[in-house]
């Protein structure tokens, strides 16, 4: 479970991520 929520946040983490650079 813990692993899913970690892969989970990071994909989401890195896609805020992305989103922010390119705005």
């Amino acid at each position: 479970m813990y692993d899913i929520t970690v892969a989970a946040l990071g994909m989401l983490s890195t896609i805020a991520t992305g989103l922010a650079i390119d705005a």
